[in-house]
């Protein structure tokens, strides 16, 4: 019989393995990046494709390591976290090289299902601080078989495989930024997925330098989402097991807004390191997420917030984001935090109903335009009615449709628009109103913003002086793709994704002079022609328009001309819209954008499939979705899918902190 290897919509040649009967080799390389030389304990997660090792693979001990041509001792378990057909996401293995000195490698390979380990396993360490900076690694080598594993939870193209375009913008503009980055760092106050977008280079292009990144940026970053050794949280001793010190301490239960969404990175760190504190962070922040949710009502109810905060970014943060990371690891420990207790969630539920309440949260908002206003403001959700018209009132603006709307209780203006949603019984129009002291001089007005999601239609406008910025629809737009792509084709996220991105495109525009980035000369990145303001009103404003946040669309704009086909909005096809916004001018790091790791995130850690989609006839309309694994704990000492026989202790080794 032959392995096949099961790729979602990839077809590929594998040339990155040798298949003879029943084995599979994979090519790799043993790289000691620690400091020093002697022994060297090699520790890493091996990623896997769909459809290649099962457990029982695993407990069969049918997994080889060969280094230099030579079979050597390994330890070999299996990570949690499954793909969808049950397969094994990544095999831990761990074994000791007599001598090597920093950064040298050894060409190795590893063997699936060509016999049992011939050599007696050395011990399992359970991995810590000093391992996974020491990192130590056994690492596939080629694009092709790297980006088939889904590390990353996303399907990539290897290096020059997408279009020039694509390949200026997604690899070569990537590459400049990451160099630049790594020697001058800004880290601005977010990071977004850095570790991921790293990582999505590392598969593409095969290049150790962005693992060995995402290895450091990424436990450093951990400090941000978990709490310190001695600060009084009760969720410390599961998210910081291994006892980590921080100059970051944060508050309990959970971070800032703007330090939450790096899920997709701690869980791709989980698979490739072994380090339960990766693992243990994304249980814990999709149990926050959730904590207050236990049927679709109480997620119609929590997951788009009524509150002050309210906003895209935010809600993903604070109350969903989490959920698709820790499916992909099977991170389903229930952890309390110090203003809530854990639950044991059904993640497929869970998931199922956030997608509903995004949905649901679609904007559905009109405009009255009024005057003989008198009186005062009424309260919001107040209900408004014209004859047999009703609806609930949302505010009085008094700059046309602009924010800020006037204060409830204070003084009617004269003139005015009044908003309102949940129209019944007809359209409002020319006459009195009751329930609020004006007339409306004509007939109810649509708002731009129809169907927008993620936020409650009227909010954050119920507080004075916020505003939505444009570039926070990727969360639950990326969120609805990343589930739709792994989890459930659900046949209503197309047309939510096209709904919002028309909304976005519409805001779009050529510069022109005035507008910040006109005639700036992007260099050998391209000259900009395009922008887009940051605030997203009704009607369309100009303000602050720039070109820079153009690439984070073109994955909506990827995913619906292949879900739903192409069309035209404000006088250009979805596939010129794509071109403009993958165009490297306008994120050219010569004149238009100073460039930080947040950015970087933004740009590469959700967007770097966008080639793959396009390269795709068209995208499935139905998965096989799988129940994630229930766990009562975080992962031990000792791991759960391993063969004990023959086992022998590790040598003790001497471990060398790379930051000290």
């Amino acid at each position: 019989m032959k392995i096949i290897i099961k790729l979602f919509s990839l077809l590929i040649v594998l040339s990155f393995v040798s298949t003879v009967q029943a084995t599979t080799i994979i090519e790799a390389l043993v790289t000691r990046n620690q400091n020093g030389s002697g022994t060297t304990f090699i520790s890493s997660g091996f990623p896997l494709p769909p459809g290649l090792v099962t457990e029982n693979i695993i407990t069969d001990k049918k997994i080889k390591v060969i280094v230099e041509g030579n079979e050597v001792a390994a330890n070999v378990s299996a990570l949690r976290g499954r793909h969808n057909d049950g397969t094994v996401r990544s095999a831990f293995i761990q074994f000791t090289v007599a001598s090597m000195a920093e950064d040298d490698t050894l060409t190795a390979s590893v063997q699936i299902d060509n016999g049992v380990r011939t050599k007696n396993d050395p011990a399992y360490v359970r991995p810590t601080q000093n391992i996974v900076l020491n990192n130590n690694v056994l690492l596939p080598i080629d694009p092709n078989y790297l980006v088939s594993t889904q590390i990353t939870f996303q399907n990539l193209l290897p290096i020059g495989e997408g279009t020039p375009e694509e390949e200026k913008q997604y690899t070569t503009l990537a590459n400049d930024r990451f160099d630049f980055l790594v020697a001058n760092p800004n880290e601005g106050a977010a990071r977004y997925e850095k570790g991921r977008a790293m990582l999505t280079l590392w598969a593409r292009t095969g290049n150790i330098k962005y693992f060995n990144e995402a290895v450091t940026g990424t436990f450093n970053w951990l400090a941000y989402n978990t709490f310190p050794v001695g600060q009084n949280c009760t969720a410390q001793p599961a998210t910081n097991p291994d006892g980590r010190t921080s100059q970051f301490p944060t508050q309990c239960p959970n971070p800032a807004e703007h330090m939450g969404p790096v899920t997709f990175s701690y869980a791709s760190m989980y698979l490739l390191t072994g380090y339960r504190d990766y693992w243990s962070i994304v249980s814990y922040l999709a149990q926050y997420n959730r904590r207050n949710i236990t049927s679709a009502a109480t997620s119609d109810q929590y997951t788009i917030a009524v509150s002050p905060y309210d906003a895209p970014r935010y809600n993903y943060t604070h109350r969903y984001g989490a959920l698709l990371a820790a499916y992909m690891i099977d991170a389903t420990m229930p952890i309390s935090g110090n203003n809530f207790s854990a639950k044991q969630m059904d993640l497929t539920d869970q998931m199922g109903w956030t997608v509903d309440s995004i949905i649901d949260s679609g904007w559905d908002l009109k405009w009255i335009p009024f005057d003989s206003g008198a009186g005062t403001v009424p309260a919001l959700g107040a209900t408004i009615t014209q004859g047999a018209v009703s609806a609930t009132f949302h505010g009085v603006y008094t700059r046309g449709m602009y924010e800020p709307p006037t204060t409830v209780g204070n003084a009617m203006p004269t003139t005015g628009y009044i908003q309102v949603n949940n129209i019944t019984g007809g359209s409002f129009t020319t006459g009195a109103l009751t329930g609020i002291s004006a007339s409306a001089t004509g007939a109810e007005e649509s708002d731009q913003r129809q169907g927008y999601v993620g936020t409650v239609s009227y909010s954050p406008r119920v507080v004075a002086t916020k505003y939505l910025p444009v570039f926070q629809s990727i969360f639950p737009l990326n969120f609805l793709i990343d589930y739709y792509l792994n989890v459930d084709a659900d046949s209503r996220i197309p047309a939510i994704i096209k709904t919002n991105i028309d909304i976005i495109l519409t805001q779009m525009s050529l510069l022109v002079d005035g507008d910040w980035a006109y005639n700036n000369d992007g260099g050998i990145w391209g000259d900009t022609t395009y922008g887009n303001p940051y605030e997203l009103r009704n009607p369309v404003s100009t303000e602050k328009k720039s070109p820079w946040e153009l690439p984070e669309y073109a994955r909506m704009i990827a995913f619906v001309l292949k879900t739903l086909g192409d069309d035209t909005v404000k006088g250009a096809s979805y596939t010129t819209w794509y071109s403009r916004c993958i165009d490297t001018a306008n994120n050219s790091p010569l004149q238009n954008l100073t460039w930080e790791w947040k950015l970087f995130g933004q740009f590469y850690g959700f967007g770097a499939d966008t080639p793959w989609i396009m390269a795709q006839q068209t995208l499935p309309t139905s998965l096989n979705r799988r129940e994630p694994k229930f766990y009562q704990d975080i992962p031990s000492d000792i791991p759960e899918l391993h063969n004990f026989a023959n086992e022998t202790p590790i040598p003790q080794i001497k471990t060398i902190d790379k930051n000290n």
